[in-house]
């Protein structure tokens, strides 16, 4: 992956919709939500393999063992295969929340916290490009890591716990990936107003990155968000967004055998056709969550100036440390020098002593013998 071309890609990209519904007599209805994506380098993208696959078309280099330290690589469909990847170009993690403000009573929901990493690959034209535009788009992979997503201890988003592996894990993991090369603007027409084709099956962000000529980034953000709202108000409003052209609202579709339960936020954005419904933008903003901005586990790793002003202190600690360890070597080497020369010098006493002890022995043996034979 040629990332000084597409490195500027990394990092924290929201999305986010607001809008407001009158409702006569009980006043209005504030809606709010957010997709808060970071993405970052994957520590085990040594172990990518790319072997000549057409990832823009969704195919991914899967590694074949024979046998000891001997392995074939192969293009296959993402969406063909349950084989996992060993590493990939990219992590992404997600977060996110949505708020319901009825004539001031506020209802909050959320992930609780950073969902990931999901692993991704970053195709890109580079090799056939005749011109410094391009594109980059992520694919979703399976890959050692896909198995670990784990639901946040103060996740709120879906009343049932089990649901988070249909909309954030395994299963919407597999399920963007056989969808994720296509169109996804009707994903969930098979489920509109029915169940007879079964349960709405949600899929996860999608972003492409494209640069132009003059190299300057264009992004196009595909996301459905998917809600199932609690309470007959809040359902019945939804069925009335989702009427409404200007609202960022679909459905209802079939969910846990309802066939009007589950809705999206539809987030589309596209930045060569910006959309007045959502806004996207790079970096953090207000109105989401701090915690939103940056995963925790990764504050401090990548760049900026925390990281300048952590790795003068950090290089002092390590000098100073290394100085005492070096210390601590020296002298625990002298001592054992010491220890040494102490027990080889033990040794030869205690060698010398039995020898004299010996001797003393054989005289005393020799008087106690003349004695008697006199």
């Amino acid at each position: 992956k040629n990332f000084t071309r597409w490195g500027e890609i990394f990092g924290t990209w929201v999305a986010n919709a607001e809008y407001t519904y009158h409702i006569p007599i009980l006043g209005d209805i504030t809606v709010k939500a957010y997709v808060s994506n970071h993405l970052s380098c994957d520590s085990l993208g040594t172990y990518s393999r790319e072997c000549g696959c057409n990832g823009l078309e969704n195919e991914v280099c899967i590694m074949t063992p024979i046998d000891y330290n001997h392995n074939t690589f192969s293009c296959m469909p993402m969406n063909d295969t349950d084989a996992r990847v060993q590493g990939s170009d990219a992590n992404m993690y997600v977060y996110f929340g949505a708020s319901f403000d009825v004539a001031g009573d506020v209802t909050a929901v959320d992930t609780g916290g950073w969902v990931g990493p999901y692993s991704l690959l970053l195709p890109d034209d580079d090799d056939n490009r005749t011109t410094n535009a391009g594109v980059t788009k992520i694919r979703y992979v399976k890959s050692p890591q896909t198995a670990l997503l784990q639901r946040p201890l103060d996740y709120t988003l879906t009343t049932d716990p089990a649901d988070f592996r249909r909309i954030f894990s395994e299963e919407a993991v597999n399920h963007t990936i056989s969808k994720q090369s296509g169109d996804i603007s009707d994903v969930f027409a098979p489920y509109y107003k029915t169940c007879s084709n079964g349960e709405a099956r949600p899929i996860l962000p999608l972003i492409d990155f494209y640069l132009d000529d003059d190299e300057k980034l264009r992004i196009k953000f595909r996301y459905h968000l998917f809600v199932y709202p609690d309470g007959d108000t809040l359902q019945s409003k939804f069925e009335d967004w989702a009427e409404d052209p200007t609202k960022p609202v679909s459905g209802p579709y079939c969910w846990n055998g309802d066939p009007n339960k589950g809705f999206t936020f539809d987030f589309n954005f596209d930045s060569g056709n910006p959309s007045d419904l959502v806004n996207f933008n790079a970096g953090c903003v207000s109105g989401i969550p701090d915690e939103a901005c940056v995963p925790p586990n990764l504050m401090g790793c990548e760049g900026g100036s925390e990281a300048d002003i952590h790795s003068t202190q950090s290089a002092t600690l390590d000098l100073s440390l290394t100085f005492y360890l070096a210390v601590g070597a020296a002298l625990l080497a002298a001592c054992t020098v010491c220890m040494g020369c102490w027990v080889r010098r033990l040794k030869r006493d205690v060698k010398g002593y039995k020898v004299e002890l010996e001797g003393r022995r054989s005289m005393v043996d020799h008087v106690s013998g003349g004695g008697e034979d006199g």
